[in-house]
């Protein structure tokens, strides 16, 4: 008779959690972070939670690169009322913003799993992953490349096409030293959040 109650206690606790190990990797918090990691641990569930993680950093990454790269975008379009009407430059910004913030989370949790210690099993809580899986930087990585490779491609086909993200296409391939200057500035951003996290 108490085993539905312990299914929906259980239920109830992966939600709780799960909303703060988003919180605690927004805050780039390493305590909370182990904290969550080692209940997840606990309820047997860390890997699916990994992959959660993942799965949101990605979508996070996505959705800005979509925005930032949108061919729909138009500079001399009528403002939206009450909206903020942003350039070019401002739109790349935002995304690498997001890019570097979602990196930034995603080496703290593989750190953390690297790191941290099962207080069962006193092995790293890494250990418990399929042996199989990519390590998360890496995957983090190939997906975020793939997703700006595949943006820009969508965005040079429908500027040749003289369809939308000409203005974009244009800002980008007319002044590609402050392109590089920005993805630089990204990759040295994360980078020394990586350095701060092993320190």
């Amino acid at each position: 008779r108490d085993v539905p109650l312990v299914r929906k206690a259980a239920e109830l606790l992966k939600r709780r959690a799960a909303e703060c190990l988003v919180d605690a990797l927004k805050r780039m918090s390493k305590a909370d972070i182990s904290t969550v990691l080692q209940t997840f641990a606990l309820l047997g569930c860390l890997e699916e939670r990994v992959n959660a993680e993942m799965t949101r950093l990605s979508t996070v990454v996505h959705a800005a690169v979509s925005d930032g790269f949108d061919p729909r975008f138009n500079p001399n379009a009528p403002a939206v009322p009450g909206e903020k009407r942003r350039d070019v430059w401002e739109r790349i910004d935002t995304m690498a913003d997001t890019i570097a913030s979602c990196a930034s989370q995603n080496v703290l949790l593989h750190h953390t799993l690297q790191t941290r210690r099962d207080t069962r099993t006193h092995e790293r809580l890494g250990a418990s992953l399929s042996e199989s899986r990519e390590p998360l930087t890496t995957l983090f990585l190939r997906k975020t490349s793939a997703t700006i490779r595949e943006h820009v491609a969508a965005l040079v086909h429908s500027a040749n096409r003289r369809g939308g993200g000409t203005a974009i296409f244009n800002a980008l391939s007319q002044d590609f030293p402050r392109v590089r200057n920005r993805f630089l500035s990204l990759v040295d951003r994360v980078v020394a959040v990586g350095l701060t996290i092993a320190s």
